[in-house]
């Protein structure tokens, strides 16, 4: 499954074409799964959960005919991680995914015989993947639904492992880690889990539940009326209702005595047990004093330095070359905050404070943060960031105190 498989142009291509069906139904909504596109998409889906959940249509309506009051609505989070995703979905559970995702993608395109048209790399752009025939075989391939079924069924067939020099394993279960096909494949799977469950839950209680999933990491929420034990039994059942194959081990990473849980490079909670939020992680803790000396904003802080996301000035290459990373930084801090300005202000100060502590030139900081475009920073966020005291009145013989774990 590695970079010599000669199949593994034929096999990049065969994945984009099950995505791309996927895709197509979960537009549609023909496919109900917690699949989230992109990282990015967080923000977005925690506020589409936060309309779908704090609704009070989602509860019958009290003995006098009146709606229930929101103000009574609370919401539990429970976090997981799906364990060794790849090496533990039995082949057949794959076959049976793929062979459902393809029957309903013909169903959704209303196609009986239906193509899709992937781009050759380097010839035509990715984003023009599109259903039907390729109108030029010498840039885009015509890929049918029983070709990618064939190949799926080949990759299965022939898939080892190394044992030593002269030892090859074939792999009967689980889905090869290298193959390009293997991450659409699990995604597939996991859609199609999710989707014979939500099928299984009644139809007015489906919008009591609501997940979300970046590959195997997955967050799932539900809403219950304080002080009624009934509705928090049925949260409960609904937080069971969503099964997985047996080969496959969910590991809870949320604690239900912890505020906040761990979710890709953010961090979940239940702002006052009444709506899902999130904020951007370091695990560098720093503490914003809220009060405010000669214009500029008092920090305390430590710095836990085996888990610095940071090296130093002289990683990264030229000075360009850190904006852009620094930039990447900030930008990826709009996917984990519905409050943009609160986010960019807290993580933006934990950044400072750590390539501070790396020695970046105080200058160099100031004059990124000055020129980054708001679309980067946002402008509130920019303010307070050049007005902290380690920026305002910069110093060239104290650094930050690092403490070990």
């Amino acid at each position: 499954a590695g970079h010599s498989d000669p199949m593994r142009g034929s096999k990049n291509a065969c994945a984009r074409a099950i995505m791309f069906m996927l895709d197509r139904c979960e537009q549609r909504g023909t496919v109900d799964n917690m699949r989230m596109i992109s990282c990015t998409a967080l923000t977005n889906t925690l506020r589409a959960g936060n309309q779908q959940l704090r609704n009070a249509n989602n509860f019958p309506a009290n003995s006098d005919g009146t709606a229930v009051d929101v103000s009574k609505l609370r919401l539990k989070l429970v976090v997981h991680d799906v364990a060794q995703l790849y090496t533990s979905l039995p082949h057949d559970v794959v076959r049976e995914a793929l062979a459902w995702l393809t029957s309903t993608y013909k169903k959704t395109v209303r196609q009986k015989q239906a193509f899709i048209a992937v781009p050759i790399r380097g010839r035509q752009a990715k984003s023009q993947i599109h259903g039907g025939r390729s109108q030029n075989e010498a840039t885009a391939t015509t890929w049918s639904l029983e070709s990618i079924t064939a190949l799926v069924d080949l990759s299965l067939e022939f898939s080892y492992l190394q044992l030593g020099v002269d030892h090859p394993l074939r792999q009967t279960v689980g889905i090869a880690m290298g193959c390009p096909a293997s991450g659409a494949l699990a995604l597939t799977a996991l859609a199609f889990m999710e989707h014979s469950s939500y099928q299984k839950i009644p139809a007015a209680m489906r919008p009591r539940l609501f997940g979300l999933r970046i590959m195997d990491d997955l967050a799932r929420a539900v809403v219950y009326l304080v002080d009624d034990a009934q509705t928090e039994a049925e949260a409960d059942r609904l937080l069971q209702a969503t099964k997985y194959h047996d080969s496959l081990i969910l590991e809870q990473t949320s604690d239900p005595a912890q505020h906040f849980t761990r979710y890709l490079e953010g961090e979940l909670f239940v702002h006052e047990g009444r709506s899902l939020d999130c904020r951007f992680f370091n695990p560098n803790v720093v503490r914003l004093n809220p009060g405010v000396d000669s214009g500029a904003v008092s920090l305390s802080y430590e710095l836990r330095c085996e888990k610095l996301r940071f090296r130093s000035w002289s990683s990264y290459g030229p000075p360009s070359v850190k904006r852009q990373v620094i930039y990447g930084f900030f930008r990826r801090m709009h996917g984990y905050g519905l409050d943009l300005e609160r986010t960019q202000t807290e993580a933006g100060t934990q950044l400072v404070i750590e390539l501070l502590h790396y020695n970046y030139p105080v200058q160099f900081l100031r004059s990124l943060i000055e020129q980054a475009t708001d679309e980067t920073i946002c402008p509130l966020s920019k303010c307070s960031l050049l007005s902290l005291r380690e920026l305002v009145e910069p110093t060239t013989t104290r650094r930050p105190c690092a403490t070990p774990w």
